[in-house]
């Protein structure tokens, strides 16, 4: 192609998507609503907030195949020893909101033997498939569904829930909501949110239903009561 008819071609690119940047600021999506719009409580909620929104969460997680152990505030870190000793692992990755908390817990579990994986180091994510187990507290738990809430971030991975075969999860009775409408942040406000309920799950293959295929088989939730 000759200079001419280069700069020719160039000129007709630049005009064509200049065609379509016009196209795209006059007619692009409005900004956000400012107004919520009503919401029919009776047709939105199977629960509320008069339920009894633990019982109503238990049920469904263990419906959906996780595993709920109750327990009071004191006895958490004993509990999570008792359980990843039940699952036989032999390394974890430890990741709490709270880094005290986990701190804690890393201690408790270095001193039972187990290995910590260093899922904070420049190769964290390829390090969690060396773990046994995740353990992580969760942002909030879904009574209608039995559903962790996790908000992952600098202290907690998102691959601490997803990468290894047992997810222990830690979760407040107070933070138990209605539905996914009461949770405390909004999803489309946030950055990197994980929903769980149960343990992963697929009937791809002639429609038999087998557990963690694509993330963690076991999902412990180690329910801490407000008393």
């Amino acid at each position: 192609m000759s200079d001419p008819q280069a700069k020719a071609a160039s000129s007709q690119r630049e005009a064509f998507f200049e065609a379509i940047r016009r196209a795209v600021v006059a007619d692009g999506p409005a900004g956000p609503p400012t107004d919520r719009p009503t919401i029919d409580e009776a047709v939105a909620r199977r629960v509320g907030s008069g339920d009894d929104l633990v019982a109503t969460f238990v049920e469904q997680a263990e419906a959906s195949g996780m595993c709920v152990h109750r327990t009071p505030r004191a006895r958490l870190i004993e509990t999570i020893i008792r359980s990843v000793q039940q699952c036989e692992a032999r390394t974890a990755a430890v990741g709490l909101q709270d880094e005290q908390q986990s701190r804690r817990i890393e201690t408790a579990l270095h001193e039972i033997g187990l290995t910590l994986v260093d899922w904070r180091s420049a190769e964290g994510r390829e390090r969690l498939f060396d773990a046994d187990v995740g353990v992580t507290d969760v942002l909030c738990g879904i009574a209608e569904t039995g559903t962790l809430v996790l908000q992952c971030g600098a202290s907690q991975a998102r691959g601490l829930s997803l990468i290894p075969p047992v997810h222990v999860a830690v979760l407040r009775a107070g933070d138990i909501v209605p539905d996914l409408l009461d949770c405390p942040v909004p999803l489309a406000a946030a950055s990197a949110m994980t929903l769980v309920t149960g343990p992963s799950k697929t009937a791809d293959i002639e429609g038999v239903l087998v557990n963690g295929v694509h993330g963690p088989g076991q999902v412990l939730a180690i329910l801490l009561d407000d008393a």
